[in-house]
């Protein structure tokens, strides 16, 4: 979820209480009207590591 889930003016106007009740998701419905420029992603091994479990002697 974005940020806005967690903005408490947003759950109050649409009928939420804060400190009570959360936002699970949100569900967006349209269409887009062209499509999106790809983006410069970073090499995997920049980002991605691997956890190895120590082995006790």
């Amino acid at each position: 979820t974005e940020w806005y889930a967690y903005n408490d003016a947003l759950l109050s106007a649409l009928g939420g209480t804060p400190g009570t009740d959360r936002f699970a998701g949100f569900v967006y419905i349209g269409m887009k009207n062209e499509d999106p420029t790809e983006r410069r992603r970073p090499d995997k091994q920049d980002v991605v590591s691997y956890y190895e479990q120590q082995t006790r002697a």
